[in-house]
C-alpha cells in the first residue's frame, strides 16, 4: 500500500507522454450507490419557477428544522436536486412524500424521490485540449485538490467541462467545496447529480475523427427549433436507432444548419450507410415543420390580432406565431398539422369579414321606435353628440321614430351611440291625485302652462302627462339629475287653489250668463278650472290651477262679483276636534264670525278650520280660535274585550256611546284596528307599546317582542309596509302610519312614484317619534314569497347598518291582508334578525324590535313561540365567520332589491343576479368543466343554445388538460365573443381561477364578464363555499389589477335556492356561529299549527283546536267575579 502511494503521487512518462498511476480501489459498490440522505430530487416543476420559490414550498413541507442550502438543476427544467442542511429522515421523507401528494403547487403537484450520493462533479473552465483529461485525473488524486481515487474523467469538449467521476461518493462532496487553480486557470467545481444530468452530456469528446453532417434549413424554422428544447430531445430520440446524436451547438442559426454526429463508440463501419439513414431521419423530422407568411386587408386585421394573441398564449411549444402591424404580415411557423388549422382559422376569419365587409359598405336605413315621445323630443332639441359622418339622423319625436341613412358599419356605429344618450337621460315624476289638476294638466293649455313655467326657472327639461281620470303621473327627462328634481318642485309648488267665499247678497251672480262668460274665459286663458261648493250653509268658488294664474282669477272673480278681495287662512286641527266642533261649537263659531267680520269654515273630513277675510281680522280670528281649540282635550282608551268594537259601533254599544256623549258634551269615535281611519280622532285604540320578551344575540343586539301600535314606537327607524302604488291610506300599517306622520308623508311618497313588490325606499319621519321611515313592497302570499320578505328585511336590516342608526322597529310584515301565514313570518324576520347579528358584530344597530299588533292574538303566539325557541332551543344555528375582514374597504353598495344585488369596487360594477347565464348581455360568459373536459348542465345548456362548435373546439385540446386551465373557445350562435371554460376539479381552485378569467377578459379588452354557480354542479362544492371563494376572487382581481377594460363582473345564478347565499355574501361579507340553550327545555316536535315541549319530564303542547275535542283529564273555563 505504502509503495502503491508514493507511485501514486509522483509523476511519471512513458516516451514522452504523462501517465498516471493509481491503485484499484476496494470501496464496495455499494457504498458509491448509497442514498444521500440530505437531498432530494424534485420532479414536475412548471416551467420558469424560480428554485427560491420550489425551496420555500419544500422547506414547509419539510417542517421548521430543515433549510434548503443549495439547488441543482440540470438538462431538465421541470427536474431538480434540492439540498437541505441537515439529514432527512424516513419520516420526515415519508411525511413530506404524503404531503405534496395533497398540496397542489401552482395549480399542479410535485413528486419527490431519493437520489443517490453523488460520486462525480462537473468541472468547467478548463482548457480545450484533449491531454488536459489526464491532467485533471491526476490533480484530483493529488493532495492539493483534497480528493481520491478517480474512476472516470469525460470531456466536455464544446462546453470547456468535464466530469470526473471518483471511487468514493463522498470524495466529491469534498471537493466540490474547495476552490481550485490548475495551470493557472481558476475552475469551477460543482457536484454533479447524475439523476437530473446536464445539457453538457450531449456532448461527445472530440477524437478528432467524428462522423459529422450538416442539413441546410429554413431560416425560421432553424429560429422555431432552436428556442424549443423539446423538439432538440424528440430529434434526438429519432437519432439514437441508428446512434446519432445531437452535439451542444447542434443548430447554427447563422448558417442556418442542423448538425449530427455520429456516436463513435458505436457507429457502423460504412460511413456512407450511416450518412443515408441520418439524412432520411432528419429530412423526416424537418418535413413536419412549416412556415407561412400570410398579408391581410385593413378590415380584417383587428380580429386577426386577436386570433394571433390567443394562439400565441396557448400553443407556445408547437408553433410560433410572428406579428407585423405596420404591414399588416402575420408569419406562422411550427409543426404542419397546427399551422394548417391557424390558417386555416384565418381563412374562415377573412371570408367572415370580407362577406361582413361588402354587407357594411351597401348603404341603409335603419328605423327604431319608442313610445316614449318625451324623450325623443329632448334628444331632438339637443342632438346626438359622436354620430360617424356621413350617417343622418332623423327624430320625428312625434311619431315616436328615429331614422338612420347611411352605410350599414356606420348606421349600427350611430345606432349605438343614440343608444347610449337615450339610456343617459334622467327621470323624476310627481303623482297627482286631484282631478281638476289632472284635468288642466292634461289639457293642451295646461302642457304649455308647464312649458313656460320651466322655462321661466331656467330649467331645461321636457315632459309628459300619463294617467286619465283622477289622477295622472307627470315625469320630467333631462340629461341631469338635479334639473328634474327641480322641475318636480317647481310644478308641485306652482300647482295651487284659493277658495273665494259668495257674499250671500252676491249668491244670484252664479246663476247668470255673464258669471258663466267669465268662467270660459278665465278658462281659455289662465289656464285654470272652476268649482262653485257648499260648506254648510255657504257657497265658495274654488280656483284650482297655477298660482299666478290663480291669483288672477280670484282678483276677477272678486271683481265680478263685485265684493272686496279676501284673504284665506287654513289651519289644521285633528279631525276629530273638528267633529266634535261641527256637533257641539257652532253656536260659538258664528259668534266668532261675527266678532272678528270673517268668514270660518269647518272640514271635518281633513281636520281644518279655513279663515276667509281681511288680513288683519284674520290674524285675529285665527288667535282665538287657537286658543279656543287647545280646550279641547283628546284621550284614547284601549278596547281589549274580543267583539266590544263591533258592538259598540253598532245595536246597544252605539246608543250608549250617544247617551254619553249628550250628558258630558263630548263627541266619541271608534277606531276599529283592522281598518285604521284618517278621518276620526277621538279615537278607543291600542294602549302604549309594552315589552313581552326579548333575546340578546352573541355580538349583544336586543332582539324584543313588543306589544303595541307601530305608529306609537320611538326608534331611529320604523319600517313601513305599503303598496304597490305607494298610497298610505290602502293598508292598515301604512294608514296609521300615515296618520300620526301628517300629511308631508303622503306628498313625499307620491314624488317616489311606484315601486315593485321586494323594493325598499325611505322617507323622513315627519310626526312620527322616529328619523327616518323604510317603506318596503310586500307581494301577496303564494308558497316561495316568503324569500321576498326574507328579502326586505335583509335590505331594511344592511340599510340601518349603513346608515348608522342604533334602533329599527318592524311591524309583522304580512301577516294583515297579505294573507302570509303567521308562523312563516315570525321565522323569516328572526332568522334574518339574527343572521344580521351575526353577520355585522361591529354594527351599530343594537335594538331591532317587531311591534305586534295587540289584538293579532295568533301573530302574538307565533312571535312568542319564536321567541322561545331562539332563547331555548338545545341545537346551535350553524353559520359561518369570515376569517377576513366583514367590510372591503372601498365596496360601495348601489343598489339592493329581491333579484339583484349591486356594488361598486374600484370603478368596477359587481353585480349578484338570478337568471339564464346564456340570456346575459356580456362579451364573455363562463362554463366549468373537469380535467377530462366533461360538461355538466351549464356546459350542456351552453352548446344547446350556441351549437355543437363550442365543445368540439373544447375537446381539441383533450389529453393536454392541467387543473385550473382555462380554455377559451368561440360563442357559436350565442351573442358572446368568448366562453371560457374552467377546468375546475377542486373548490381551492376556484378562487386563482376566477381571478385567471377576469385577467383574461382584461387583457383581451373586454368590457364585461358573467359567472354562473361554480362548482355546485357535477364538483359538488356547497353553495357557501362557491359563494366565498367566487367574490373573494372577483374582489381580489379587481384589488390587484384595478382594470381599465373590465368594468363589470357579473354572477348569474340559475337555481333560485341558491341565489340568496351569493346576495348574502356580496352584501355582508362574513358570518358567525351563534348558539343559545334553556336548561332543561328541549323542542320535540314543531309544526304549523303544533308544538310541543319537554321540560324536566313534563310534556307541554300548544296548538290551534277546540278546547272540549282535547282528550285531558281536566279543561279549564273562565269566568268574571259575578261567575
Amino acid at each position: 500500500m505504502k509503495r502503491a502511494k508514493v507511485l501514486r503521487e509522483k509523476r511519471h512518462t512513458i516516451r514522452g507522454t504523462l501517465v498516471s498511476v493509481r491503485p484499484i480501489s476496494c470501496v464496495p459498490e455499494d457504498s458509491v450507490d448509497s442514498v444521500d440522505d440530505r437531498s432530494v430530487l424534485v420532479k414536475g416543476i412548471p416551467p420558469g419557477t424560480s428554485r427560491e420559490t420550489v425551496s420555500h414550498f419544500l422547506e414547509k413541507l419539510a417542517g421548521p428544522d430543515l433549510t434548503v442550502v443549495g439547488a441543482h438543476t440540470g438538462i431538465d427544467p421541470t427536474s431538480s436536486v434540492l439540498t437541505f442542511d441537515g439529514e432527512i429522515s424516513d419520516s420526515v421523507f415519508t411525511s413530506m412524500t404524503q404531503n405534496i401528494s395533497k398540496e397542489s403547487f401552482l395549480g399542479t403537484f410535485l413528486t419527490v424521490e431519493q437520489v443517490q450520493k453523488p460520486n462525480a462533479v462537473l468541472v468547467k473552465g478548463i482548457k480545450d485540449e484533449q491531454y488536459f483529461k489526464e491532467k485533471l485525473e491526476y490533480y484530483f488524486e493529488s493532495k492539493k485538490s483534497r480528493g481520491g481515487s478517480v474512476k472516470d474523467v469525460v470531456i466536455l469538449r464544446n462546453r470547456k467541462a468535464a466530469v470526473v467521476t471518483f471511487q468514493e461518493a463522498d470524495v466529491a462532496k469534498r471537493v466540490s467545496e474547495n476552490s481550485h487553480t490548475l495551470e493557472g486557470l481558476q475552475l469551477h467545481v460543482s457536484v454533479y447529480y447524475r439523476e437530473i444530468g446536464y445539457e453538457e452530456d450531449d456532448d461527445e469528446e472530440d477524437t478528432g475523427d467524428s462522423w459529422t453532417m450538416e442539413f441546410p434549413c429554413d431560416p425560421h424554422i432553424v429560429s422555431f427549433l432552436s428556442e424549443r428544447p423539446a423538439q432538440k430531445r424528440r430529434l434526438a430520440g429519432n437519432l439514437k436507432p441508428i446512434h446519432g446524436s445531437l452535439p451542444q451547438s447542434w443548430i447554427d442559426v447563422t448558417t442556418n444548419q442542423i448538425r449530427v454526429v455520429a456516436d463513435e463508440s458505436k457507429r457502423m463501419d460504412r460511413k456512407e450507410k450511416w450518412e443515408k439513414k441520418c439524412a432520411e431521419v432528419v429530412q423526416e423530422f424537418l418535413d413536419g415543420f412549416t412556415t407561412k407568411l400570410v398579408h391581410f386587408p385593413d378590415y380584417v386585421w383587428s380580429r386577426i390580432e386577436e386570433e394571433c394573441e390567443v394562439h400565441t398564449i396557448y400553443y407556445q411549444e408547437l408553433i410560433d406565431v410572428q406579428v407585423a402591424p405596420a404591414s399588416h404580415n402575420v408569419r406562422v411557423t411550427g409543426v404542419e398539422d397546427e399551422c394548417q388549422k391557424i390558417l386555416k382559422g384565418f381563412a374562415r376569419i377573412q371570408r367572415e369579414e370580407n362577406k361582413k365587409s361588402k354587407e357594411e359598405e351597401k348603404e341603409t336605413t335603419k328605423v327604431l321606435t319608442d313610445k316614449n315621445k318625451a324623450k325623443l323630443a329632448l334628444i331632438e332639441r339637443k342632438g346626438v353628440a359622436g354620430v360617424p359622418p356621413g350617417v343622418v339622423v332623423m327624430i320625428r319625436s312625434n311619431e315616436g321614430k328615429i331614422e338612420f341613412k347611411g352605410k350599414a358599419t356606420l348606421v349600427e356605429r350611430a345606432v349605438t351611440k343614440f343608444l347610449e344618450v337615450l339610456t343617459s337621460i334622467m327621470e323624476n315624476s310627481i303623482r297627482v291625485t286631484d282631478k281638476h289638476f289632472v284635468r288642466i294638466l292634461a289639457s293642451k293649455e295646461g302642457e304649455e302652462k308647464v312649458r313656460c313655467v320651466l322655462k321661466k326657472a331656467g330649467l331645461d327639461v321636457v315632459h309628459e302627462v300619463t294617467g286619465k281620470g283622477s289622477e295622472c303621473t307627470m315625469r320630467f327627462y333631462s340629461f341631469y339629475a338635479e334639473a328634474t328634481e327641480k322641475a318636480a318642485e317647481v310644478i308641485q309648488g306652482s300647482l295651487t287653489t284659493q277658495s273665494i267665499p259668495v257674499q250671500k247678497a252676491k249668491l244670484s251672480y252664479l246663476h247668470t250668463d255673464p258669471w258663466e262668460a267669465l268662467q270660459e274665459k278665465l278658462v281659455k286663458d289662465l289656464c285654470v278650472w272652476m268649482e262653485v261648493t257648499d260648506l254648510r250653509d255657504t257657497k265658495t268658488v274654488v280656483v284650482y290651477g297655477f298660482s299666478d294664474d290663480v291669483k288672477e282669477a280670484a282678483k276677477q272673480i272678486t271683481h265680478h262679483l263685485g265684493q272686496k278681495p279676501v284673504a284665506s287662512e287654513t289651519m289644521s286641527i285633528l279631525p276629530g276636534q273638528a267633529e266634535y266642533i261641527i256637533k257641539f261649537k257652532v253656536s260659538e263659531i258664528k259668534k266668532l264670525e261675527k266678532d272678528k267680520r270673517v268668514q270660518i269654515i269647518i272640514n271635518g273630513d281633513n281636520g281644518e278650520l279655513i279663515i276667509q277675510g281681511p288680513t288683519d281680522k284674520i290674524h285675529e280670528a285665527e288667535s282665538s280660535l287657537k286658543a279656543f281649540v287647545d280646550k279641547i282635550k283628546n284621550k284614547q282608551v284601549a278596547i281589549k274585550q274580543p267583539g266590544m268594537v263591533s258592538s259598540m259601533q253598532s245595536g246597544p254599544g252605539r246608543i250608549l256611546l250617544g247617551d254619553l256623549e249628550k250628558k258630558n258634551n263630548v263627541y266619541i269615535a271608534i277606531k276599529a284596528a283592522a281598518k285604521p281611519s284618517v278621518s276620526t280622532t277621538a279615537m278607543l285604540t291600542a294602549a302604549s307599546p309594552m315589552s313581552t320578551g326579548s333575546f340578546t344575540t352573541p355580538e349583544g343586539i336586543n332582539i324584543t317582542l313588543v306589544e303595541g301600535n307601530i305608529e306609537q314606537e320611538t326608534a331611529d327607524v320604523i319600517v313601513n309596509s305599503i303598496k304597490f302604488d305607494m298610497d298610505l291610506s290602502a293598508g292598515n300599517v301604512s294608514a296609521a302610519i300615515a296618520h300620526v306622520a301628517g300629511p308631508q308623508l303622503q306628498q313625499e311618497c307620491t314624488k317616489i312614484g311606484k315601486m315593485s313588490a321586494g323594493e325598499m325606499k325611505k322617507t323622513g319621519g315627519f310626526n312620527l317619534q322616529c328619523k327616518e321611515i323604510y317603506h318596503v313592497v310586500c307581494p301577496d302570499w303564494e308558497p316561495g314569497k316568503e324569500q321576498v320578505l326574507s328579502s326586505l328585511m335583509s335590505q331594511c336590516l344592511a340599510q340601518a347598518h349603513q346608515d348608522g342608526v342604533s334602533s329599527i322597529a318592524f311591524p309583522t310584515i304580512g301577516t294583515g291582508n297579505l294573507k302570509f301565514p303567521k308562523e312563516a313570518v315570525a321565522d323569516v324576520m328572526f332568522k334574518e334578525a339574527v343572521q344580521f347579528s351575526a353577520n355585522n358584530s361591529q354594527t351599530k344597530v343594537k335594538d331591532i324590535r317587531f311591534v305586534l299588533y295587540p289584538q293579532d292574538a295568533q301573530s302574538i303566539t307565533s312571535f312568542k313561540m319564536k321567541l322561545l325557541e331562539v332563547q331555548g332551543r338545545p341545537k346551535t344555528v350553524r353559520m359561518r365567520r369570515r376569517v377576513s375582514k366583514p367590510n372591503t374597504p372601498g365596496l360601495t353598495l348601489k343598489s339592493i332589491s329581491a333579484t339583484c344585488t349591486e356594488t361598486d369596487h374600484h370603478g368596477v360594477t359587481i353585480q349578484v343576479q338570478q337568471g339564464d347565464l346564456t340570456k346575459d348581455k356580456v362579451d364573455v360568459i363562463v362554463n366549468t368543466s373537469d380535467d377530462k373536459l366533461n360538461f355538466g348542465k351549464l356546459g350542456d345548456h351552453i352548446v344547446q343554445q350556441g351549437g355543437q362548435s363550442i365543445k368540439d373546439e373544447c375537446d381539441q385540446h383533450a389529453g393536454n388538460v392541467q387543473k385550473g386551465q382555462i380554455i377559451v373557445t368561440g360563442a357559436g350562435k350565442l351573442p358572446f365573443k368568448k366562453v371560457y371554460h374552467m377546468i375546475l376539479t377542486h373548490k381551492n381552485l376556484i378562487h386563482q381561477s376566477v381571478e385567471k378569467c377576469c385577467e383574461l377578459a382584461e387583457k383581451f379588452r373586454c368590457s364585461s364578464i358573467s359567472f354562473p354557480a361554480i362548482g355546485t354542479g357535477n364538483a359538488n362544492v356547497p353553495v357557501a363555499e362557491s359563494a366565498k371563494e367566487t367574490i373573494d376572487g372577483i374582489l381580489g382581481f379587481v384589488e390587484k389589477t384595478k382594470p381599465r377594460h373590465l368594468r363589470c363582473i357579473r354572477v348569474t345564478i340559475f337555481d333560485q335556492r341558491q341565489v340568496g347565499q351569493y346576495h348574502s355574501e356580496l352584501r355582508c361579507r362574513g358570518t358567525a356561529p351563534v348558539t343559545g340553550t334553556a336548561a332543561g327545555i328541549t323542542i320535540k316536535s314543531e309544526k304549523p299549527n303544533f308544538i310541543e315541549l319537554s321540560c324536566n319530564a313534563v310534556t307541554v303542547q300548544v296548538k290551534q283546536g277546540n278546547v272540549m275535542d282535547d282528550t285531558v283529564d281536566i279543561i279549564v273555563n273562565t269566568v268574571d267575579s259575578g261567575l
